[in-house]
């Protein structure tokens, strides 16, 4: 079966789908040369030609340079030193250099990315070059547009970037007036795709309507993206299920009890096995194919890395040597119970909250009648209903009252909200 997108680079983080996304929904993006200047503050060492091993004279993001600069562009008050100009460069570069991720990006240097991800239409910026999503962000946005559910989620990103930022205001004195670079959506065919993940993109809309008034922007725009994580790795594997034609759905069994040697955790190790395996019988399928079709990229590493990052598989460090299992964290809990609730509704049953979350992103924990069948089933063994399951249930319970998503009514039995305030 055909791919419905190439991945052109596995190692996506949620902070480069969120670029991709934003740039791919506005058609383009800024260059934001100016600004790049001032905060990339740290002279530039070359490391070849007349000046290696110090820094160019001409180098326009020296101090010298770019007080100059900014002196005919009349950017600066006459007041300013040079001095202070470089304590505002310092402040800046802590605020928008985005954990060290931005680097020198315009001549004369040649830069390895530059990558804001700010939701400020203002800061949106990439390095054409090195596109750091991998290509997903045209993929989802073209989807999302194939549904009413999915436009409904774009007209919540367009609300996000609208948003002036405190960040986009603290750097606005560095703006200058320019055309935005066009990046215009590459069409792919999205239809099958659209049949496929029509249970994940209706639990996009219930995300993006309860997050609408009721948390910041910054906070609408970093949840909607671990959302958008969830949606790819789900994809991933629904699709691969049918060009496979494995005859249940792959499940992925999380392990909230903190007890690395009991068996739920070797359990819910298996289960993020045989997903990454699914995925790579995908990608050999592809490939041994008469007549063959694309190579769809490196699905199974892009699981793993872009799971780890969205709060959902565990440990999280690359170079830990330690088995990965499930286990969301309290963001991500967040995310994937407020899209299990529909828009009119206020309070879920404990059991009803866990079917949905099985049914709309395959994570199980055991809550459900028939798990530790549907658990053996799928080939994670034999776990104990009274020790394991009954353990991983509680645990589970508890990390949702931890997080005010779930209260014990006086009927001994639990029910779970949204969001806090819908708790009685």
């Amino acid at each position: 079966m055909e791919p419905p997108f190439i991945l052109k680079r596995p190692k996506v983080k949620p902070v480069h789908l969120a670029t991709g996304v934003f740039v791919a929904r506005q058609g383009g993006f800024l260059q934001l040369k100016l600004l790049n200047k001032v905060v990339m503050h740290q002279p530039k060492v070359q490391k070849s030609g007349p000046y290696k091993g110090r820094v160019n004279p001409n180098d326009p993001y020296t101090s010298e340079k770019l007080f100059e600069e900014l002196r005919v562009a009349e950017s600066l008050s006459e007041r300013m030193s040079r001095a202070q100009l470089e304590t505002v460069r310092r402040a800046l570069h802590q605020f928008v250099a985005n954990d060290q991720a931005a680097f020198h990006c315009y001549a004369p240097h040649r830069p390895f990315g530059n990558d804001y991800s700010v939701c400020d239409k203002r800061l949106v910026t990439m390095d054409p070059a090195h596109p750091t999503d991998g290509g997903l962000g045209n993929v989802l946005v073209n989807l999302l547009g194939n549904s009413d559910s999915g436009r409904s989620v774009l007209t919540s990103i367009d609300t996000l970037l609208a948003q002036p930022s405190a960040i986009g205001d603290l750097s606005s004195p560095f703006l200058e007036s320019e055309e935005m670079v066009s990046r215009p959506l590459t069409p792919i065919d999205v239809d099958e795709l659209t049949r496929v993940t029509g249970v994940q993109t209706e639990a996009l809309a219930n995300l993006v309507s309860r997050l609408r008034g009721n948390f910041t922007p910054e906070t609408q725009s970093r949840l909607l993206i671990i959302g958008l994580s969830l949606w790819i790795i789900t994809t991933l594997l629904r699709w691969s299920e049918r060009a496979c034609g494995t005859t249940s759905q792959r499940l992925l069994l999380a392990d909230f009890t903190q007890r690395p040697r009991r068996p739920l955790r070797k359990a819910s190790w298996l289960s993020v096995i045989q997903a990454r395996r699914q995925l790579g019988d995908y990608k050999a399928q592809c490939k041994n194919a008469n007549p063959p079709v694309s190579d769809p990229g490196n699905w199974s590493e892009m699981f793993d890395y872009l799971g780890k990052r969205c709060g959902l598989i565990q440990p999280r460090s690359d170079s830990s040597r330690g088995r990965k299992y499930i286990e969301p964290m309290p963001d991500t809990i967040r995310v994937v119970v407020m899209s299990c609730f529909k828009p009119n509704e206020t309070l879920l049953p404990f059991v009803q909250l866990a079917k949905r979350i099985r049914e709309t992103w395959g994570i199980v924990i055991g809550a459900e009648p028939d798990d530790t069948a549907r658990i053996r089933e799928a080939g994670f063994g034999n776990l104990q209903e009274d020790d394991d399951i009954a353990a991983n249930v509680a645990a589970f319970r508890e990390r949702l009252e931890e997080l005010q998503l779930a209260a014990r009514l006086s009927d001994g039995e639990h029910r779970c909200a949204a969001l806090p305030e819908d708790l009685p």
